[in-house]
C-alpha cells in the first residue's frame, strides 16, 4: 500500500471509466489529504462524528456521519475548490433523493474541523442546558 492509499477509501463515479484512469489515484490522494489534515487539527473529530463509509470523490472525499442531531442517511462532502480552498456540503439521502442541509464554500483548512462541527451540530448548539 502506497502512502496515498487508505484502506478504507473507496473511488465513487458514475463513470466506469474513471476506475481505470490515472485521476482516480489523483482524487484517492486529495482524499487521503482532506482526511489527515481533520486527522491533524482534531483527532478525535471524525471518530465523534461517526464518520464512515468514506469514498474518494471529485477533488474530495465524502462520507457518512451519526451524531445525535443527524442519526441516519446524512453524508458529508468536502471538495478543493479551484482557489485552493474547501466547499462543504451536508446533505442527506432518502431513496433516490439528495436533500442538501447546509452548506460552506471557501473554507482554510485550519478552519474544516470547526466549520464541519458547527454545520453538524448547528441545532444541538442552540440548546440551553440548566442544572
Amino acid at each position: 500500500m502506497s502512502q496515498y492509499e487508505h484502506q478504507s477509501i473507496r473511488i465513487y463515479s458514475k463513470n466506469p471509466a474513471f476506475f481505470m484512469s490515472s485521476c482516480a489515484a489523483y482524487h484517492i490522494q486529495i482524499a487521503n489529504t482532506i482526511l489527515d489534515q481533520i486527522r491533524a487539527l482534531d483527532k478525535w473529530a471524525l471518530p465523534a462524528w461517526g464518520a464512515n463509509e468514506f469514498n474518494a470523490v471529485k477533488n474530495g472525499v465524502q462520507f457518512k456521519i451519526k451524531t445525535p442531531l443527524y442519526q441516519r442517511g446524512v453524508r458529508v462532502k468536502i471538495t478543493l475548490n479551484g482557489k485552493d480552498l474547501y466547499d462543504i456540503e451536508v446533505f442527506r439521502i432518502h431513496g433516490p433523493n439528495l436533500k442538501v442541509i447546509e452548506t460552506a464554500e471557501d473554507v482554510f483548512f485550519e478552519d474544516l474541523t470547526e466549520r464541519i462541527d458547527s454545520l453538524i451540530e448547528k441545532d444541538k448548539k442552540d440548546f440551553v442546558f440548566l442544572d
